[in-house]
């Protein structure tokens, strides 16, 4: 079965309701790895809740809340899923995380773009991370390679293929970062 391009597009995910704990916050921190170093003070607040300001979220927690799980491998969607790579991961955050919360990802495939036969295709679905209340937290952007699928738009009479994303923008030359952070992976961070 080939790709439909108006069935994907008007896919229904539902609503993804999640509620995370002030402990899920601190495993996800541990597992990217704030604490391999017991004297580097500047982990702790992802860390311990028991400081002044309370604990914090990573801002990248954001990209595996709300996920409607891997939906891709559904028979409906005509993707060969054993070929699905994913590409790149984009996050806008529109506030700061807190640290326990009940979220609701709202899902939805923005473009769909046909590179040709034996080509591939680019699916990009976007999330968009609300508090309960309806406050919004991020806006996730997932960009998958669907390498089985290239030539759909060509199938079936004919189906339209969406321009792709616009490049990202190249942080600027004439300044350093504002922020980086180098973490060694952990041996046990898959079990965290």
């Amino acid at each position: 079965m080939a790709i439909d391009y108006h069935h994907l597009k008007a896919r229904d995910f539902g609503v993804i309701r999640q509620t995370y704990t002030e402990r899920d916050t601190m495993l996800y921190a541990l597992s990217l790895g704030l604490g391999n170093d017991p004297l580097n003070a500047s982990a702790l607040p992802f860390v311990y809740e028991g400081l002044e300001g309370g604990l914090r979220a990573l801002p990248s927690q954001a990209v595996v809340l709300g996920y409607p799980g891997f939906w891709a491998r559904e028979p409906d969607t005509g993707i060969d899923w054993v070929k699905l790579l994913h590409g790149e991961q984009r996050m806008r955050l529109h506030r700061p995380l807190p640290a326990s919360c009940e979220v609701v990802g709202h899902n939805r495939i923005t473009h769909l773009t046909d590179k040709g036969e034996g080509k591939g295709a680019i699916m990009v679905t976007e999330r968009r991370l609300e508090t309960a209340a309806g406050e919004l937290l991020a806006t996730v952007q997932q960009v998958s390679f669907l390498r089985g699928d290239g030539g759909y738009s060509q199938q079936g009479g004919g189906q339209p293929s969406d321009t792709p994303l616009p490049a990202l923008q190249p942080t600027p030359q004439d300044r350093a970062p504002d922020f980086t952070d180098t973490q060694p992976t952990r041996p046990e961070a898959a079990l965290l």
